[in-house]
């Protein structure tokens, strides 16, 4: 035998000692026709791969989503959407204050043509022009999120919040006189 380098005489013992080992079969006392006992068997891939006859699925899910998740993601694109609109005008409102107040909102500096560019309510139109791109952010996440449920097959009532059950109205009552006189003919 030629002289291999440690490492590989020990990854070729290692081999012949794999080998041998395999050769000699299993170390059980059982006779090799004999038949295991039913703890030792091994299980059946069919029974174990096929789903049980009586599963019931109770949730209905539409595009990956259930009624509730439908629902929470629409509200909170509704809310989204509502909180925007009410910074908007907040800021318009604050806007409005400022030009009541204070004859200079008028003035710009020398050279700025557009007089909304003054420094007292430059900053509030910046934050009117963010607060109306945030608006426009909430409409096209609530439009895209239509389109996904159009696209999902998505029921009408899955994208409305549970409606409260209306009150009871009162009981009819009979009315004895009318409250407001008929107009009369004219008189010929």
């Amino acid at each position: 035998m030629p002289k291999y380098p440690p490492r590989v005489r020990f990854l070729i013992q290692g081999a012949a000692l794999g080998l041998a080992v395999v050769a000699a079969g299993p170390l059980s006392a059982e006779e090799p026709g004999e038949p295991r006992p039913a703890a030792q068997q091994p299980p059946d891939l069919e029974r174990l791969l096929r789903l049980p006859n009586d599963l019931d699925y109770d949730v209905e899910r539409r595009g990956g989503a259930t009624r509730g998740e439908w629902r929470t993601r629409f509200r909170e694109g509704r809310q989204e959407l509502s909180q925007a609109r009410a910074s908007l005008e907040r800021s318009q409102r604050e806007l409005e204050g400022v030009a009541v107040e204070s004859e200079a909102w008028l003035l710009a500096p020398p050279g700025v043509t557009d007089s909304s560019e003054a420094p007292l309510s430059y900053r509030l139109h910046q934050e009117i022009k963010r607060h109306r791109a945030e608006v426009e952010r909430a409409q096209t996440r609530l439009r895209e999120l239509e389109i996904e449920a159009e696209l999902a097959g998505v029921p009408k009532d899955w994208r409305e919040e549970p409606s409260a059950p209306a009150p009871a109205a009162p009981p009819a009552r009979e009315p004895s006189a009318p409250a407001v006189p008929a107009p009369q003919a004219p008189a010929p």
